[in-house]
């Protein structure tokens, strides 16, 4: 009897036992067939994120560090002053040379100005010295022409005077002939009156024939000596008036002369490269004066970036830098991690992602939140194989080669407010994307 109880409990318990697997594998063959044969799933993933390393640009001692790590800062919030007492000065210095610079292009620019008026009123000048000399030639020949006109009036008034000379000098004999026949006729009448061969009337008849014979020949010898005077001056006149030309001709070529040296002077003064220099020399100036601005402002820019400020808002993951430190240009002082740049990274095999597309949705489980399930989004695809970015490469040789599914990394987005769960970077997750 109780080998037959034994008998019967061992088939019930078979078949209790068969048809628990029966529903132990219908549970599981109907969760597949309706949830996970949906889906594309694996545990090799993590929330993952852009670190942001902040570095300094120059090299200066650190001053102060404003931050902790695990602290959260904003975006522009000082993280590191440094000592900026050398860059303050060479921004002075800058100031200062670009201030003396500015005043000497400023006076390189008025200088060329005023070498461009200069120039201008020298031309001007210049121009009515050439028109002067010219004006002054043509004065000498005409002064020259005139000269020799007076020239031959000189020659027939010295011929004029001559010819009167030669006449006043021809009348004097006849006048010294008149007077000795009219003396002789006298005396021959006074010899004559004293025998009384004629009368009185007669004498003084010849004594005034005398007296006038004597006149007319005194007025004679008078008009040779004018007549000699007329020609010495006529003569002088025509000396005066032959040196009149010879001076004329000289004035006419000094004035000549003048002009292709007024010409010259002109030419001179209308040089473009008195201005062109002037103008160089300015352009020179702003030159210099635009670089030490440059300078300036690379000073400024060294100054701005002894203040290291947060270029992202997030959490100060490493805090690299203390105070008293000397920093070099490229050095970390402060690694964030974003607050608004957090994804997940999920690894899936190969044989996997013909499976995933951009765009499809995720379940997210967070194991530091306890599990908790997030929605999130396929945002795309890493270009290669995690071995692929391996510094390693793995090499097998041709006989015990073991082909192995490579992981891909798939990058999935966060939900911007999860409530109360915390994304990590760093920390584990679960990722089951829904698939066609």
């Amino acid at each position: 009897m109780s080998a037959g109880l034994t008998v019967t409990r061992r088939v019930w318990l078979r078949v209790l036992a068969g048809a628990a697997v029966l529903v132990v594998g219908a549970y599981f063959a109907g969760h597949w067939l309706l949830y996970d044969r949906h889906r594309v799933y694996t545990d090799d993933a993590m929330i993952d994120t852009d670190q942001v390393f902040v570095t300094s640009r120059i090299a200066e001692r650190i001053a102060r560090v404003l931050v902790e790590q695990n602290q959260f800062v904003h975006r522009g919030q000082l993280l590191v002053a440094l000592d900026d007492a050398n860059e303050r000065a060479a921004l002075d210095l800058a100031q200062s040379n670009l201030r003396s610079l500015r005043a000497g292009a400023s006076a390189a620019r008025h200088a060329a100005t005023l070498e461009g008026e200069l120039q201008s009123a020298q031309v001007r000048e210049g121009t009515g010295g050439v028109e002067i000399a010219r004006q002054s030639t043509s004065l000498s020949r005409s002064q020259a022409d005139a000269a020799q006109r007076a020239i031959a009036v000189a020659q027939a008034q010295v011929a004029a005077a001559e010819s009167g000379l030669a006449s006043a000098t021809a009348a004097v004999p006849a006048a010294a002939e008149a007077l000795k026949k009219a003396e002789a006729d006298r005396n021959r009448a006074l010899v004559l009156a004293r025998e009384g061969y004629v009368a009185t009337s007669a004498v003084d008849t010849a004594v005034a024939a005398v007296s006038q014979a004597r006149a007319t020949y005194d007025a004679a010898v008078a008009q040779v000596k004018t007549a000699r005077a007329a020609v010495t001056m006529a003569v002088a006149a025509l000396a005066q008036q032959r040196a009149n030309v010879v001076a004329a001709q000289r004035g006419t070529s000094a004035s000549a002369a003048q002009i292709p040296m007024a010409q010259a002077k002109v030419d001179e003064s209308a040089a473009p490269s008195r201005v062109v220099n002037k103008q160089d020399t300015a352009v020179a100036a702003d030159a210099q004066a635009d670089a030490m601005g440059a300078q300036v402002r690379l000073a400024q820019l060294a100054l701005r970036d002894t203040r290291i400020t947060a270029p992202v808002d997030g959490w100060v993951s490493a805090r690299n830098a203390e105070a008293g430190q000397t920093l070099t240009p490229g050095q970390a002082v402060v690694t964030i991690s974003p607050a608004n740049r957090i994804y997940v990274t999920a690894n899936y095999k190969e044989t996997q992602i013909h499976r995933i597309h951009p765009g499809m949705r995720a379940e997210i489980s967070v194991d530091a939140c306890g599990g908790a399930k997030v929605q999130g989004t396929v945002i795309g695809f890493a270009p290669v194989a995690q071995n692929a970015l391996s510094t390693l490469p793995t090499l097998s040789a041709p006989t015990n080669f073991v082909k192995v599914a490579q992981r891909v990394p798939v990058r999935i987005s966060l939900p911007r407010d999860a409530g109360t769960c915390v994304f990590r970077p760093g920390t584990a997750v679960e990722t089951s994307v829904v698939a066609d």
